[in-house]
């Protein structure tokens, strides 16, 4: 029988350029869904949010919406340095 010696982490994109009913969508299901394949429960494990906009203050609100609403780890990625700060 297979196994899964080191599972890959499994993520959710989230782009802070994507409307507030995707995002909350995308949260929800980040959170809630799970399924089992080869004797393996599968969920996602991170959040990781871009700044795909360049706004610093656009992608704060989103890294801090999706603090508040779950407890799984976050990963941030942009490519302006001060955003990240």
């Amino acid at each position: 029988e297979k196994t899964f010696i080191n599972p890959t982490a499994i993520g959710v994109l989230f782009k802070d350029t994507e409307d507030d009913a995707t995002i909350d969508d995308k949260l929800k299901n980040f959170n809630e869904i799970s399924f089992e394949r080869v004797g393996y429960i599968l969920k996602a494990h991170l959040a990781a949010v871009y700044n795909e906009s360049g706004d610093a203050d656009k992608f704060v609100n989103l890294v801090t919406k999706i603090k508040d609403n779950t407890k799984k780890p976050i990963m941030i990625m942009s490519e302006n340095a001060d955003a990240l700060e």
